[in-house]
Protein backbone atom coordinates (compact mmCIF):
# COMPACT_ATOMS: atom_id res chain seq x y z
CA UNK A 1 0.00 0.00 0.00
CA UNK A 2 1.23 3.67 -1.20
CA UNK A 3 0.89 6.10 1.42
CA UNK A 4 0.57 9.83 0.84
CA UNK A 5 1.93 11.57 3.99
CA UNK A 6 0.88 14.85 4.44
CA UNK A 7 1.70 18.05 7.00
CA UNK A 8 -1.12 19.08 9.51
CA UNK A 9 0.30 22.27 10.12
CA UNK A 10 -0.66 23.74 13.66
CA UNK A 11 -3.43 21.05 14.32
CA UNK A 12 -3.33 20.82 18.15
CA UNK A 13 -6.51 19.61 19.39
CA UNK A 14 -6.43 15.66 19.65
CA UNK A 15 -10.70 15.72 19.79
CA UNK A 16 -9.95 17.49 16.43
CA UNK A 17 -7.61 14.99 14.86
CA UNK A 18 -10.36 11.85 15.43
CA UNK A 19 -12.67 13.93 13.58
CA UNK A 20 -10.57 14.20 10.62
CA UNK A 21 -9.75 10.84 10.32
CA UNK A 22 -13.46 9.91 10.81
CA UNK A 23 -14.55 12.32 8.03
CA UNK A 24 -11.82 10.49 5.98
CA UNK A 25 -12.41 7.41 6.03
CA UNK A 26 -16.42 8.46 5.34
CA UNK A 27 -14.97 9.67 2.05
CA UNK A 28 -13.38 6.77 1.38
CA UNK A 29 -9.87 7.22 2.53
CA UNK A 30 -7.45 5.01 4.74
CA UNK A 31 -6.02 6.91 6.87
CA UNK A 32 -3.71 8.03 10.26
CA UNK A 33 -3.82 10.70 12.25
CA UNK A 34 -0.95 12.02 14.36
CA UNK A 35 -1.73 15.19 15.75
CA UNK A 36 1.30 15.47 18.32
CA UNK A 37 3.30 14.21 14.98
CA UNK A 38 2.21 17.05 12.93
CA UNK A 39 1.38 14.82 9.98
CA UNK A 40 -1.29 12.05 8.86
CA UNK A 41 -1.02 9.55 5.76
CA UNK A 42 -3.38 8.57 3.76
CA UNK A 43 -4.09 6.00 0.90
CA UNK A 44 -7.34 4.90 -0.96
CA UNK A 45 -9.73 2.79 1.12
CA UNK A 46 -11.52 0.33 -1.82
CA UNK A 47 -8.11 -0.86 -3.03
CA UNK A 48 -5.25 -1.55 -0.78
CA UNK A 49 -2.83 -1.92 -3.90
CA UNK A 50 -3.80 1.46 -5.73
CA UNK A 51 -2.36 5.32 -5.16
CA UNK A 52 -3.77 8.00 -4.22
CA UNK A 53 -4.42 10.75 -6.94
CA UNK A 54 -3.99 14.13 -7.07
CA UNK A 55 -8.12 14.77 -7.34
CA UNK A 56 -8.52 12.23 -4.37
CA UNK A 57 -6.02 14.73 -2.17
CA UNK A 58 -7.42 17.96 -3.31
CA UNK A 59 -10.77 16.26 -1.67
CA UNK A 60 -8.92 15.04 1.29
CA UNK A 61 -7.68 18.54 1.66
CA UNK A 62 -10.96 20.30 1.45
CA UNK A 63 -12.16 18.16 4.15
CA UNK A 64 -9.29 19.52 6.36
CA UNK A 65 -10.39 23.00 5.58
CA UNK A 66 -13.69 21.44 7.69
CA UNK A 67 -11.64 21.36 11.04
CA UNK A 68 -9.38 24.54 10.54
CA UNK A 69 -6.08 23.23 8.71
CA UNK A 70 -4.96 23.52 5.40
CA UNK A 71 -2.95 20.20 4.83
CA UNK A 72 0.87 19.92 3.09
CA UNK A 73 1.58 17.59 1.04
CA UNK A 74 4.57 18.07 -1.19
CA UNK A 75 8.07 19.19 -1.83
CA UNK A 76 7.75 21.20 -4.84
CA UNK A 77 4.75 21.65 -7.39
CA UNK A 78 4.12 18.40 -8.63
CA UNK A 79 2.01 15.93 -6.77
CA UNK A 80 4.16 12.37 -5.41
CA UNK A 81 1.68 9.65 -4.09
CA UNK A 82 5.03 8.19 -2.55
CA UNK A 83 6.40 11.09 -1.03
CA UNK A 84 8.90 11.28 1.91
CA UNK A 85 7.28 12.17 5.25
CA UNK A 86 11.36 12.88 6.76
CA UNK A 87 11.25 15.54 3.46
CA UNK A 88 8.44 16.93 4.33
CA UNK A 89 9.34 18.11 7.93
CA UNK A 90 12.80 19.24 6.91
CA UNK A 91 10.70 21.32 4.55
CA UNK A 92 8.33 22.73 7.20
CA UNK A 93 11.52 23.34 9.78
CA UNK A 94 13.06 25.51 6.63
CA UNK A 95 9.77 27.52 6.20
CA UNK A 96 9.23 28.51 9.78
CA UNK A 97 12.68 29.43 9.69
CA UNK A 98 12.27 31.74 7.13
CA UNK A 99 9.25 33.30 8.44
CA UNK A 100 10.78 33.41 11.80
CA UNK A 101 13.82 35.79 10.74
CA UNK A 102 11.00 37.39 8.51
CA UNK A 103 9.20 38.43 11.36
CA UNK A 104 12.50 39.33 12.99
CA UNK A 105 13.30 41.86 10.33
CA UNK A 106 10.45 43.67 10.70
CA UNK A 107 9.21 43.08 13.76
CA UNK A 108 12.38 44.41 15.60
CA UNK A 109 12.47 47.74 13.83
CA UNK A 110 8.15 48.05 14.42
CA UNK A 111 8.93 47.45 18.08
CA UNK A 112 12.34 50.21 17.93
CA UNK A 113 9.91 52.58 16.69
CA UNK A 114 7.02 51.60 19.11
CA UNK A 115 9.70 52.08 21.96
CA UNK A 116 11.91 54.91 21.01
CA UNK A 117 10.31 57.33 18.77
CA UNK A 118 8.21 58.72 21.82
CA UNK A 119 11.43 59.29 23.84
CA UNK A 120 13.15 60.92 20.08
CA UNK A 121 9.92 63.18 19.44
CA UNK A 122 9.84 66.49 20.57
CA UNK A 123 7.15 66.55 23.59
CA UNK A 124 8.19 63.08 24.57
CA UNK A 125 5.52 61.76 22.51
CA UNK A 126 2.66 63.28 24.35
CA UNK A 127 1.16 64.98 21.45
CA UNK A 128 -0.63 62.59 19.09
CA UNK A 129 -0.47 64.81 16.47
CA UNK A 130 4.05 64.94 16.18
CA UNK A 131 3.63 60.69 16.71
CA UNK A 132 1.25 60.03 13.13
CA UNK A 133 4.18 59.49 11.11
CA UNK A 134 6.19 57.20 13.47
CA UNK A 135 3.04 55.32 14.46
CA UNK A 136 2.18 55.21 10.03
CA UNK A 137 5.47 53.79 9.36
CA UNK A 138 5.05 51.09 12.09
CA UNK A 139 1.96 50.15 10.75
CA UNK A 140 3.22 49.72 7.46
CA UNK A 141 6.00 47.31 8.75
CA UNK A 142 3.48 45.86 10.83
CA UNK A 143 1.07 45.11 8.23
CA UNK A 144 4.03 43.52 5.84
CA UNK A 145 4.82 41.40 8.99
CA UNK A 146 1.44 39.67 8.86
CA UNK A 147 1.50 39.35 5.51
CA UNK A 148 5.35 38.11 4.58
CA UNK A 149 5.20 36.13 8.11
CA UNK A 150 2.35 35.25 9.54
CA UNK A 151 -0.14 34.47 6.16
CA UNK A 152 -0.87 30.44 7.02
CA UNK A 153 -1.42 31.34 10.36
CA UNK A 154 -4.13 33.85 9.54
CA UNK A 155 -5.67 31.59 6.42
CA UNK A 156 -5.97 28.93 9.05
CA UNK A 157 -7.38 31.02 11.48
CA UNK A 158 -9.87 32.51 8.75
CA UNK A 159 -10.56 28.87 8.02
CA UNK A 160 -11.22 27.93 11.58
CA UNK A 161 -13.55 30.93 12.61
CA UNK A 162 -15.47 30.11 8.95
CA UNK A 163 -16.07 26.42 10.14
CA UNK A 164 -16.79 27.05 13.92
CA UNK A 165 -13.46 25.46 14.59
CA UNK A 166 -11.49 27.46 17.56
CA UNK A 167 -8.33 26.51 17.20
CA UNK A 168 -4.77 27.90 18.33
CA UNK A 169 -4.63 29.87 14.65
CA UNK A 170 -8.32 31.22 15.60
CA UNK A 171 -6.96 32.49 19.17
CA UNK A 172 -3.50 33.68 17.72
CA UNK A 173 -5.39 35.39 14.55
CA UNK A 174 -8.20 37.24 16.88
CA UNK A 175 -4.86 38.89 19.20
CA UNK A 176 -3.15 40.18 16.02
CA UNK A 177 -6.26 41.24 13.85
CA UNK A 178 -7.61 42.82 17.26
CA UNK A 179 -4.80 44.54 18.40
CA UNK A 180 -3.64 45.93 14.35
CA UNK A 181 -7.13 46.74 12.72
CA UNK A 182 -8.58 49.31 15.53
CA UNK A 183 -4.69 50.20 15.95
CA UNK A 184 -4.60 50.98 12.23
CA UNK A 185 -8.04 52.57 12.23
CA UNK A 186 -6.95 54.98 14.91
CA UNK A 187 -3.69 56.21 13.25
CA UNK A 188 -5.38 56.97 9.73
CA UNK A 189 -8.11 58.61 11.42
CA UNK A 190 -5.26 61.18 12.65
CA UNK A 191 -5.28 62.50 8.59
CA UNK A 192 -8.48 64.55 9.45
CA UNK A 193 -8.70 64.44 13.28
CA UNK A 194 -6.41 65.69 15.57
CA UNK A 195 -6.57 62.66 18.44
CA UNK A 196 -6.71 59.01 17.91
CA UNK A 197 -9.70 57.23 19.55
CA UNK A 198 -6.69 55.56 21.59
CA UNK A 199 -5.87 58.94 23.13
CA UNK A 200 -2.15 59.53 23.90
CA UNK A 201 -0.98 56.00 25.16
CA UNK A 202 -0.82 54.94 21.46
CA UNK A 203 -1.77 52.03 19.13
CA UNK A 204 -1.17 48.66 19.87
CA UNK A 205 0.86 47.52 16.97
CA UNK A 206 3.43 45.84 19.25
CA UNK A 207 0.73 43.39 20.53
CA UNK A 208 0.53 41.96 16.72
CA UNK A 209 3.90 41.58 16.49
CA UNK A 210 4.65 39.95 20.19
CA UNK A 211 1.65 37.46 19.23
CA UNK A 212 3.02 37.01 15.45
CA UNK A 213 7.06 35.82 17.12
CA UNK A 214 5.47 33.91 19.52
CA UNK A 215 3.40 32.11 17.28
CA UNK A 216 6.01 31.12 14.48
CA UNK A 217 8.87 30.51 16.88
CA UNK A 218 6.32 28.04 18.75
CA UNK A 219 5.19 26.83 15.73
CA UNK A 220 8.87 27.03 14.27
CA UNK A 221 10.22 24.59 16.88
CA UNK A 222 6.77 22.34 16.89
CA UNK A 223 8.07 21.39 13.28
CA UNK A 224 11.62 20.96 14.68
CA UNK A 225 10.73 18.20 17.22
CA UNK A 226 8.11 16.32 15.48
CA UNK A 227 9.73 12.83 15.04
CA UNK A 228 10.28 13.30 18.85
CA UNK A 229 6.64 14.06 19.37
CA UNK A 230 5.25 11.69 17.09
CA UNK A 231 2.90 9.25 18.94
CA UNK A 232 2.48 11.26 22.49
CA UNK A 233 -1.41 12.86 21.25
CA UNK A 234 -2.53 11.50 24.51
CA UNK A 235 -0.73 13.91 26.70
CA UNK A 236 -2.41 16.44 24.51
CA UNK A 237 -5.24 19.05 25.57
CA UNK A 238 -7.98 16.70 24.65
CA UNK A 239 -10.94 19.49 23.64
CA UNK A 240 -8.36 22.02 23.81
CA UNK A 241 -11.16 23.89 21.31
CA UNK A 242 -12.81 24.42 24.59
CA UNK A 243 -10.13 26.53 26.38
CA UNK A 244 -9.98 28.74 23.40
CA UNK A 245 -13.21 29.28 23.28
CA UNK A 246 -13.01 30.32 27.32
CA UNK A 247 -10.11 32.37 26.59
CA UNK A 248 -11.56 34.71 24.02
CA UNK A 249 -14.66 34.55 26.56
CA UNK A 250 -12.62 35.66 29.39
CA UNK A 251 -10.35 38.19 27.26
CA UNK A 252 -14.17 39.94 26.08
CA UNK A 253 -15.01 40.40 29.60
CA UNK A 254 -11.50 41.98 30.65
CA UNK A 255 -12.18 44.17 27.55
CA UNK A 256 -15.87 45.31 28.94
CA UNK A 257 -14.78 45.76 32.47
CA UNK A 258 -10.86 46.91 32.00
CA UNK A 259 -9.77 48.12 28.77
CA UNK A 260 -8.82 47.14 25.43
CA UNK A 261 -5.01 46.72 26.23
CA UNK A 262 -5.35 44.65 29.14
CA UNK A 263 -7.72 42.06 27.46
CA UNK A 264 -5.15 41.54 24.78
CA UNK A 265 -2.19 41.02 27.40
CA UNK A 266 -4.53 38.60 28.44
CA UNK A 267 -4.89 36.83 25.43
CA UNK A 268 -1.09 37.04 25.15
CA UNK A 269 -0.30 34.83 28.34
CA UNK A 270 -2.07 31.60 26.96
CA UNK A 271 0.79 30.03 24.55
CA UNK A 272 -0.35 29.40 21.47
CA UNK A 273 1.69 25.90 21.56
CA UNK A 274 0.52 24.47 24.86
CA UNK A 275 -1.26 22.14 23.46
CA UNK A 276 1.79 20.48 22.26
CA UNK A 277 3.31 21.99 25.06
CA UNK A 278 1.61 19.38 27.27
CA UNK A 279 3.32 16.46 26.15
CA UNK A 280 6.39 17.38 28.43
CA UNK A 281 8.00 15.50 31.42
CA UNK A 282 7.95 18.04 33.50
CA UNK A 283 4.18 19.39 33.90
CA UNK A 284 2.76 16.68 30.80
CA UNK A 285 -1.11 17.18 30.01
CA UNK A 286 -3.70 19.21 31.85
CA UNK A 287 -1.48 20.21 34.54
CA UNK A 288 0.67 22.32 31.99
CA UNK A 289 -2.77 24.93 32.11
CA UNK A 290 -1.58 25.60 36.14
CA UNK A 291 1.34 27.93 35.18
CA UNK A 292 -1.25 29.82 33.22
CA UNK A 293 -4.13 30.21 34.54
CA UNK A 294 -2.13 30.80 37.46
CA UNK A 295 -0.21 34.12 35.53
CA UNK A 296 -3.33 35.46 34.46
CA UNK A 297 -4.99 35.61 37.82
CA UNK A 298 -2.04 37.26 39.05
CA UNK A 299 -1.70 39.66 36.25
CA UNK A 300 -5.31 40.68 36.56
CA UNK A 301 -5.38 40.82 41.13
CA UNK A 302 -1.97 41.54 41.30
CA UNK A 303 -1.86 45.38 41.29
CA UNK A 304 -4.82 44.99 43.88
CA UNK A 305 -3.97 42.17 45.89
CA UNK A 306 -0.17 42.37 46.00
CA UNK A 307 0.70 45.64 44.51
CA UNK A 308 1.70 44.97 41.30
CA UNK A 309 1.43 47.56 39.23
CA UNK A 310 2.78 46.74 35.29
CA UNK A 311 -0.11 49.32 33.72
CA UNK A 312 1.72 50.24 30.41
CA UNK A 313 3.84 47.09 30.59
CA UNK A 314 1.07 44.37 30.47
CA UNK A 315 1.48 43.68 26.87
CA UNK A 316 5.15 43.00 27.46
CA UNK A 317 4.97 41.10 30.86
CA UNK A 318 1.90 38.66 29.33
CA UNK A 319 4.90 38.23 26.16
CA UNK A 320 7.96 37.31 28.15
CA UNK A 321 5.64 34.80 29.96
CA UNK A 322 4.39 33.28 26.95
CA UNK A 323 8.21 33.34 25.45
CA UNK A 324 9.19 31.53 28.41
CA UNK A 325 6.83 29.01 28.06
CA UNK A 326 7.12 28.35 25.12
CA UNK A 327 11.04 27.43 25.59
CA UNK A 328 10.03 25.48 28.34
CA UNK A 329 8.43 23.39 26.49
CA UNK A 330 11.19 22.91 23.98
CA UNK A 331 13.31 22.15 26.51
CA UNK A 332 10.43 18.59 27.48
CA UNK A 333 10.70 17.69 24.11
CA UNK A 334 14.09 17.52 23.85
CA UNK A 335 14.19 14.86 26.85
CA UNK A 336 12.10 12.46 24.56
CA UNK A 337 14.07 9.92 22.16
CA UNK A 338 13.32 10.60 18.17
CA UNK A 339 11.22 8.65 16.28
CA UNK A 340 11.28 7.34 12.54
Amino acid sequence: MTRTYIILDGLADPYLGRVLSARWAQAGFRNAVDVAGQCAWLAPLEDPDASLTEAQLTRAAAIGRGVGVEIRDRLGKKFRPDNDLGALRRQSVHEYRARLATALMFGLPALALHYLAPVLASGSGLDPARMVFPWLFEMVLVGWLCVGAGFPLLWQAGLGVLHLRMTADVLSGVLIVGSFAPSAVGVMSMLVIDEPWFGRDGPMFHAAVWTMLITILGRWLCHLAASRLAGRGGIMLYHYSRVVVLWLIIMGVVAVLRDWRWALAIGLVLPPAISLGAINPFSPSWSMSFPVVSFAVLMLLGQRVFGLNIDGFEIETAAGFALIMTIVFALGWRRFEKTQ
